[in-house]
């Protein structure tokens, strides 16, 4: 088993064989993928847009990610929910006797030929799965609504070589249980009562025991799926968790910071706010200097304080690049995106993620290259006659 990159060699075979064989080159591929591409990736993802810290969700295998993420990026994470997710796949025997109890002689040997062999392609991967999906759901066959299974049928992408590849490469390779007392972030994880193969005693349970500061909800009427057996629960429960994150705004936020206001009253802006477009108002960025060199570069403002030749609110540019010659002196605080900014005089350049702050005097010429969709800024400005 590989778990490297593939050296430029082996990938050039790689590309050779995919022009010959498309079908097998993603077997190819996945033997140089393990857990850690996986969350390697989603940091990637995190910081592109913008987040310092996110609140992940893993559901099933994502749970399995979402532990190994938390253990390796724990500090970009503000909390963590695992849902239907076990710590550790070492209750096989349980597995199977619950599916045995719960599923038809078809249904049980569908389990145990999936869980012990690779599927051939992906056909007979979505064949198996549509006969085994009625046992996920609580109740398992007397109860499942076939409706639900043709939605899920149509939002499905099936890949027979990734589920093997997971279920016979990654997964039994998958063991939190020695580390996840060290995930120190609030943890909220979902368990539906009725779950055969992340079950309460094994799954959530466990997960809850092991992380310090975790709350278990069991689910009285779900099995594998909370989220669409339960769905109006699952996002109250979800939802109360969450607000713990929300920074609760004082009365200067949403009466006080007030376009083009000569109050004396504090103007405060948390860090990670993301001001609505429908706040903003969009300039020509001629109106701040600007010169478009990339891209379709948008700009939008909100003026919360003017008083003479001072100025202060929310500044917002859309990705692209741009030649700006600063029309006053300017300290800004970034608040979500990430944008490049290059001192024409000294061809410097400074990265600047949500919390980096500058100061730019009035005249300075700089290359503006916002590198996410969006991102937005706090200023305050003095223009110089």
């Amino acid at each position: 088993m590989l778990q490297r990159d593939p050296t430029p060699e082996e990938l050039r075979w790689i590309v050779e064989q995919s022009l010959k064989t498309p079908y097998q080159i993603a077997s190819i591929l996945f033997a140089f993928i393990m857990f850690s591409n996986y969350f390697d990736e989603a940091d990637a993802l995190r910081e592109y847009l913008g987040y310092d810290r996110i609140v992940l969700l893993g559901h099933s295998y994502g749970g399995y990610l979402a532990q190994d993420y938390a253990l390796r990026f724990g500090q970009n994470l503000l909390g963590l929910v695992l849902c239907s997710t076990a710590l550790v796949i070492d209750y096989q025997d349980v597995i199977l006797e619950n599916a045995r109890k719960r599923s038809t002689p078809e249904q049980f040997e569908t389990i145990k030929r999936v869980f012990s062999q690779p599927i051939a392609d992906d056909e007979k991967m979505r064949e198996d799965w549509l006969t085994v999906l009625p046992i996920y759901f609580k109740g398992s066959n007397a109860m499942y609504d076939p409706a639900l299974g043709t939605m899920m049928d149509a939002h499905t992408v099936y890949n027979a070589a990734a589920f093997n590849h997971g279920n016979f490469v990654t997964l039994p390779e998958f063991n939190a249980l020695p580390r996840l007392g060290e995930i120190q972030v609030p943890t909220l994880v979902i368990t539906g009562i009725d779950d055969w193969v992340t079950p309460v005693a094994q799954g959530g349970k466990r997960i809850h025991d092991a992380i310090p500061n975790s709350q278990l909800v069991v689910f009285k009427e779900s099995g594998h799926w909370p989220f669409i057996e339960e769905k109006a629960l699952f996002r109250e429960v979800l939802a109360k968790w969450l607000d713990r994150f929300v920074s609760i705004p004082s009365p200067c936020d949403k009466n006080n910071l007030k376009s083009e206001s000569n109050s004396a009253t504090p103007l405060y802006y948390p860090k990670k706010l993301r001001v609505p477009r429908s706040e903003l108002t969009e300039i020509d960025p001629t109106a701040v200097g600007g010169e478009i060199l990339e891209g379709d570069v948008r700009i939008f403002i909100r003026l919360d304080y003017v008083k003479d030749n001072v100025s202060g609110g929310i500044f917002e540019s859309t990705e692209g690049k741009a030649r700006v010659v600063f029309p006053f002196t300017e300290h800004a605080t970034f608040l979500n995106g990430r944008v490049r900014i290059t001192d024409v005089a000294t061809c410097t350049e400074q990265l600047l993620k949500p919390g980096d702050s500058y100061i730019i005097e009035q005249g300075t010429t700089v290359i503006w290259e916002t590198i996410t969709p969006t991102a937005q800024k706090s200023f305050l400005n003095i223009t110089t006659p």
